[in-house]
């Protein structure tokens, strides 16, 4: 909840105070006789160190949210790749390690074979392309 809630932790510190407290009622209450008393420091270590493995979980969640897209179409506009053949206006482009279908942004003018290319946007699985100087 706290990687989704706008509450920059409190929700997590919330936990680890219950957590904390929850440990000390249950077992240290003194009106239960024969119930096995609970080291303090070993209650609040262990809620600190909750505590700091869900922070660090959310500071990993929370990067990974505001990363930039690597995988999917979106990623492959405005990278650049070169012709594998003439585009007039449709061959293949060479993206990366990938042989893509491409077409010719501007059908009136071919893109010779070993031209730089972009991609200008993606429709389907074939890309549409400009030629780059």
């Amino acid at each position: 909840m706290d990687i989704q809630s706008p509450t920059h932790g409190a929700l997590t510190a919330a936990g680890v105070a219950s957590f904390i407290v929850g440990a000390l009622v249950l077992f240290n209450s003194p009106n239960i006789p024969g119930t096995p008393r609970v080291s303090v420091p070993l209650v609040i270590g262990t809620g600190v160190t909750l505590g700091v493995v869900f922070m660090a979980a959310m500071a990993f969640a929370l990067r990974a949210q505001r990363a930039p897209i690597r995988i999917g179409q979106e990623s492959l506009v405005g990278q650049t790749g070169y012709a594998r053949s003439d585009l007039n206006p449709v061959g293949n482009v060479q993206l990366g390690s990938e042989l893509w279908t491409a077409e010719n942004v501007d059908p009136t003018v071919p893109i010779p074979r070993g031209a730089r290319v972009e991609v200008v946007r993606v429709e389907g699985i074939r890309l549409i392309v400009k030629r780059v100087n």
